[in-house]
């Protein structure tokens, strides 16, 4: 993945709480700032720092605390082949997780 640099370091470590959110909104959250990413990312690596399980989909559904991918403590999940503003997350439980995010594009061979 050629990895996309973010405005700071900031925006890659997003909080995850027990609301739906879109990654870009997590993102902007933890930026502090406003963020303009290319529509042509289509790679996102998503590591969970804990204390607890986050759930993802990929395709703007909206996940729950049951429904969605699990992402465990420790885990992490490389998408490829994504629209990233498409991803969205929420926690499984009662406490906010730290989630680190990586975005980038793929290209042939990788």
């Amino acid at each position: 993945m050629l990895e996309y640099a973010l405005p700071n370091a900031q925006a890659r470590n997003i909080a995850v709480t027990d609301t739906s959110t879109t990654l870009k909104a997590l993102m902007t959250t933890a930026a502090g700032v406003a963020l303009v990413l290319p529509d042509t990312l289509n790679a996102v690596e998503l590591t969970n720092e804990g204390p607890d399980d986050v759930r993802f989909t990929t395709d703007g559904s909206t996940p729950t605390a049951a429904r969605g991918n699990d992402l465990g403590v420790g885990a992490t999940r490389m998408l490829k082949g994504v629209y990233w503003a498409n991803i969205r997350l929420i926690r499984t439980l009662i406490t906010n997780v730290k989630v680190n995010v990586r975005v980038g594009r793929v290209v042939k061979g990788d």
